[in-house]
């Protein structure tokens, strides 16, 4: 073997450990993004579990928590959407990074939906919706994750 034909072994190798890191840093990446989604999931079902429970406090946040938490949301939502606009803007790739914007959106909207939509609805439809969406989630990271690496 030549030094040319071995300086070509090693730099296939290190491409072939390149791919690998890559391959397992976008596993990891999923991985973080569906534990953020669920632990997100199990903390909006123990506020609202704990809202259910005692009437004072549910009565205690309708006064005095609901209208800020609507606002609040409702400004995050408008905030990453702008942020969404500025990364397609100018072009920079949030693939790799855990949370993107488009998560962003999608978590205050649903925030923001909940809250305004919290005295039309049993605190257990926006339990079950927070579960089937994160579900939803999680099925759609394994799916491109498996099929679209």
């Amino acid at each position: 073997m030549n030094d040319a034909e071995m300086v070509m072994a090693k730099v296939k190798k290190i491409r072939k450990n390149g791919d690998t890191r890559t391959r397992e840093k976008n596993s990891n990446t999923v991985t973080a993004r569906m534990a953020i989604m669920v632990l997100l999931d199990i903390i909006a079902i123990f506020a609202l579990s704990a809202l259910q429970r005692d009437g004072r406090r549910e009565l205690q946040f309708y006064e005095h928590w609901l209208t800020p938490l609507t606002v609040v949301f409702g400004v995050l939502t408008l905030a990453a959407v702008a942020y969404q606009i500025f990364v397609v803007a100018k072009k920079i790739n949030t693939a790799g990074h855990v949370v993107t914007p488009a998560m962003i959106i999608c978590v205050a909207l649903f925030g923001f939906l909940a809250c305004l939509l919290y005295t039309r609805l049993i605190p257990m439809t926006i339990i079950i919706a927070s579960v089937v969406s994160t579900v939803l989630f999680v099925v759609y990271c394994l799916y491109m994750h498996i099929f679209y690496r």
